[in-house]
């Protein structure tokens, strides 16, 4: 397991060209066995060089995360307790946003 990076969220922001900033997910489906998932978004912000741009209410991130844990490019610094687990932000690459 990595540990926290020394990041803020703004420094993760101003260093992604292309991206979005997913604060909600609902619905998920994750197949353990092929590590395979579909997480529906309800509250993101695209990012285009470095910036916050307009607001996505709906889209679906898929991928698999098996291969998305070998993708993290930046973990961020604070933590925020969602549900019972402490996560900070985490930056990927390599997945794929259907709905845009």
């Amino acid at each position: 397991m990595r540990p926290p990076g020394e990041k803020n969220i703004d420094d993760i922001i101003s260093s992604t060209e292309c991206g979005v900033l997913i604060k909600k997910f609902a619905a998920p489906y994750v197949d353990f066995v092929t590590g395979n998932f579909g997480l529906e978004i309800r509250n993101a912000v695209l990012i285009e060089n470095g910036e916050r741009k307009e607001p996505i209410k709906h889209a679906l991130l898929v991928g698999n995360i098996y291969k998305a844990i070998n993708n993290i490019v930046d973990i961020g610094r604070e933590q925020k307790m969602i549900g019972t687990i402490l996560l900070p932000a985490i930056r990927f690459s390599e997945l794929q946003i259907i709905g845009l």
